[in-house]
């Protein structure tokens, strides 16, 4: 019986075969897991491993981008070897294994669990939509509708995790949110094995018998590619450390899936199954569908800075407070699947009504839609501007609008994206094209940490690089260097402040420039007294060791955070230094904008690494001594904190002022260029539509 007759003979529910709802439910859960894990990651990385942003945003990039990058693999051998049941179980269970690994809080334990996740979604993302595929017969009108409807499923999931797991994970302890990812994930795979009569007729393995023969010694096919998928993992850990190699990986293997999508389809046209003689119909719809690819690229980019800029947006430059709650800063990622909730299915039934009334638009025409709508969405943060606040803060509707734009744009091509590869793809390359479609989200989400990292930070403001890494005993005398510099550059930064509170002709067309000698003067005066206070607290134990009374560390690496965060630190302040000495001058801040935000944000950042990468990991390493808990009278950082506390309250302010700045120019780039590219598809839209044989 073909793979046709046997999606006819599918039992029906609501008007859809009964298997779309299990597949439903379990990527319902698989997609809780997953959002559950990357609504934290940034704000984890940046705040229990004390990343700076630009490194949390390469670490995020290069997660994401494997995330995606694993199903074109993962497609491959489904296709060819364990079928999609499988591969789906294979993936669930892999995936709930990584987010418990997570649980241990080290660096060890967390990118061995982020590498087994990105194996397990590459077994379970592609081939799960597989199969939502094979459940209907060609030229179904109703596929379009069942992955709008499969769509609203992954958005439920999604949802589920922004408010419940990453909310948990964000009051209560980050490995509360983990915990619950990893039950979501059991759960839908426990709902994938149950209901598997449903749709196990277009899900089994091509070849059933040889999957089981021995290939190896004892070892059949099957448990062959098991042990090397679990090979995969401490592969997939090394690249995560290292990702610089990233951009040259995604590189080989974009090359190596167009090559196997063309060659496919010249094959197919040439003697397949499914060819039309005299007519190219194969090789063509794969070209247009590899173009559609990139147009993607572009949307998904943008659309995902959800889970890094747009996320420390909202803690820096939203005023999230609701009543007397406020909303943490991740689980304002909750918009975009609650408006896919709300407004899923009645953009699942106008596109039946539009093909009804035959003025469905093309699928390039969609995404070409979808991605100015993502654009405009952009342009809302300039609108939220107008409201801004004396702390830099926008009101809450400002994200609550950009996403309804970036949720709609979504709407217009993602649900049809999926069921396009579907269509344009010969039947026996349906995993393999799926794995492609899931290529373009790899590099989309790469790209995406590149941009992000226009609006980041460093963290500890920049630390000396040296081909040669500096023993303990030069680490020590750079501190006591770093330390005397300190004194002499605040008392310089003191003078030029003095100055520029009196200086003129430096505002230019932006009012709230005006304001920056008020916040400067403000966070200046604090900035030696609480150096002075984390220096005194923490340098004697650097000295001398003997003197820490809590568990064994690692001093060696505590010394050498110290040590570049001081020497950040008198980089920073000699960046404002030198910036607003030219304002002073009459320069205008327009011109020096870049290095005074710089070197505003890079104070803080030296200061708060001072503090998070030496005191926060003493605490956290003696968890349960009171001379290390924070709230205890007898706290040995009692000073530091006190310091600490004092100085952000004046520093938020101005900081949040560079942020505004930041954030306000990069989104508004965005969003023009995004339109642009967007307004460049609909123009092609009707040559690409001819490209694709009657596919719409």
């Amino acid at each position: 019986m073909s793979s046709t007759e046997l999606a006819g003979s599918q039992k029906q529910f609501l008007g859809h075969p009964k298997g779309l709802f299990v597949l439903f439910f379990a990527e319902m859960w698989e997609r809780f897991c997953y959002y559950g894990m990357r609504g934290l990651l940034t704000v984890f990385l940046i705040d229990v491993f004390l990343k700076g942003d630009t490194e949390a945003f390469a670490i995020y990039g290069t997660y994401t981008a494997l995330v995606y990058m694993a199903p074109v693999l993962g497609g491959k051998i489904a296709d060819k070897f364990l079928g999609y049941k499988n591969s789906v179980v294979l993936g669930g269970i892999l995936m709930a294994i990584g987010e418990f690994m997570l649980l241990g809080q080290t660096d060890f334990w967390l990118y061995l669990g982020m590498a087994g996740i990105i194996v397990g979604n590459g077994y379970f993302k592609a081939n799960i939509s597989s199969i939502v595929g094979k459940l209907y017969k060609d030229g179904d009108a109703r596929r379009d509708s069942g992955f709008t409807i499969f769509y609203i499923g992954i958005n439920i999931g999604a949802l589920l995790a922004t408010t419940v797991c990453v909310e948990i994970g964000r009051k209560l302890g980050y490995e509360y949110g983990f915990a619950l990812a990893g039950i979501g994930m059991i759960i839908g795979t426990l709902i994938f094995v149950f209901g598997k009569n449903l749709y196990q007729d277009v899900a089994a393995a091509p070849n059933p018998e040889k999957l089981k023969s021995k290939v190896l010694g004892p070892l059949s096919q099957k448990s062959v590619i098991y042990i090397l998928s679990l090979a995969l993992i401490p592969v997939l850990y090394m690249l995560i450390q290292f990702n610089q190699i990233m951009p040259y990986l995604l590189a080989i293997v974009g090359a190596y899936v167009i090559y196997n999508l063309l060659s496919a389809a010249y094959k197919e046209d040439k003697s397949g199954e499914q060819a039309v003689e005299g007519k190219q119909v194969w090789l063509n719809r794969m070209t247009a569908m590899i173009i559609i690819f990139i147009f993607n690229i572009a949307f998904w980019a943008c659309f995902e800075q959800a889970g890094t800029s747009l996320t420390l947006f909202a803690r820096r430059n939203v005023d999230r407070l609701i009543g007397g709650w406020e909303m943490s800063d991740a689980t304002t990622q909750f918009f975009n699947p609650l408006y896919i909730i709300l407004f899923g299915s009645i953009f699942s039934i106008m596109w039946i009504k539009l093909q009804q009334r035959k003025i469905n638009p093309s699928i390039a025409m969609k995404f070409g839609l979808g991605i100015i709508q993502l654009g405009l969405g952009y342009l809302v943060v300039l609108l939220g501007g107008m409201f801004l606040s004396e702390a830099y803060l926008v009101p809450l509707w400002t994200l609550a609008i950009l996403y309804l734009l970036h949720t709609t744009g979504e709407l217009f091509l993602s649900p049809i994206g999926l069921s396009m590869v579907t269509k344009l793809a010969p039947k026996k390359m349906t995993g393999t094209a799926m794995g492609g479609w899931f290529l373009s989200f790899a590099f989309a989400n790469y790209a995406a940490a590149v941009i992000a990292m226009a609006t980041g930070s460093e963290g500890h403001g920049g630390g000396g690089s040296t081909d040669k890494e500096p023993t303990r005993t030069e680490y020590i005398a750079q501190i006591e260097s770093n330390a005397m510099k300190i004194d002499s550059v605040c008392q310089v930064l003191s003078t030029t402040t003095k100055a520029f509170e009196s200086a003129e002709g430096f505002v230019g067309e932006d009012s709230t420039v005006a304001n920056l000698p008020k916040e400067m003067s403000a966070m200046t005066a604090d900035i030696y007294p609480t150096f002075n206070a984390i220096h005194q607290d923490i340098f004697p134990l650097i000295q001398d060791t003997a003197s820490y009374s809590g568990k064994k560390l690692l001093w060696s690496q505590l010394t050498a955070n110290y040590a570049n965060a001081i020497e950040g630190l008198v980089k920073s302040i000699s960046t404002v230094i030198s910036s607003t000495e030219s304002m002073n001058n009459g320069t205008k801040y327009a011109q020096v904008e870049g290095d005074f935000s710089s070197g505003i944000v890079g104070t803080g950042d030296g200061l708060n690494a001072m503090h998070g990468k030496v005191i926060s990991i003493m605490d956290r390493k003696n968890i349960g001594n009171e001379n290390f808990d924070s709230s205890n009278e007898n706290y040995l950082f009692k000073e530091s904190k006190s310091a600490m506390t004092n100085f952000d309250k004046n520093y938020s302010t101005i900081a949040s002022h560079m942020y505004w700045d930041i954030y306000s120019s990069v989104y508004m780039m965005m969003g023009l260029i995004t339109i642009c590219i967007g307004l460049l598809l609909c123009f092609i839209s009707k040559p690409l539509t001819k490209l694709m044989h009657g596919v719409e």
